[in-house]
């Protein structure tokens, strides 16, 4: 009878210890996490003469890539990268979406010359690579851009955002 209730309180305690490991329900929503707020919540599309294009603003969770294209009308060469982050709003405020920590980019320094545009493919599997469930909703791609002849520095980084909707 001892050994019975003493199986019955261990089963117990191992139910109380492994139903404590587990997250909430709702930590993949980025409602609940308020750490995840982006600092800038009010990013253009274009800004001295540099801008950022969407080929398609409505995207379904079957396409493979979100095609965006940098167009660079001024006068100076801009530096960027591969890199992105991506951010979702909800009730009119931007929270930043973290990827899974296994997510990489190439880091390399690719140039938008004057006058030009360059295309840049996203692709989907990265998106889909995030710490948590990309739902339904407004999004949008960020980039930082600098200008080549100048050493980067948050100073003369230009930021810029397109935003697309998942459906």
């Amino acid at each position: 009878m001892i050994k019975k209730g003493q199986s019955i309180i261990f089963l117990t305690m191992i139910f109380f210890l492994l139903s404590a490991c587990q997250p909430p329900a709702n930590s993949k929503n980025v409602e609940t996490n308020a750490e995840m707020k982006a600092e800038t919540q009010t990013i253009p599309t274009s800004k001295n003469d540099l801008k950022l294009l969407i080929k398609k603003a409505d995207i379904s969770t079957s396409e493979d890539n979100v095609e965006i294209t940098i167009q660079n009308n001024s006068s100076i060469e801009y530096m960027y990268g591969e890199d992105f982050h991506v951010e979702k709003r909800i009730k009119k405020t931007w929270y930043s979406v973290p990827f899974d920590d296994y997510v990489t980019f190439d880091d390399i320094g690719l140039v938008i010359q004057t006058n030009t545009s360059r295309a840049q493919s996203i692709p989907l599997k990265k998106l889909k690579n995030f710490k948590i469930e990309l739902s339904p909703g407004e999004y949008r791609i960020v980039k930082s851009f600098f200008p080549s002849e100048q050493t980067p520095s948050k100073k003369n980084t230009v930021l810029l955002a397109v935003q697309f909707k998942i459906k």
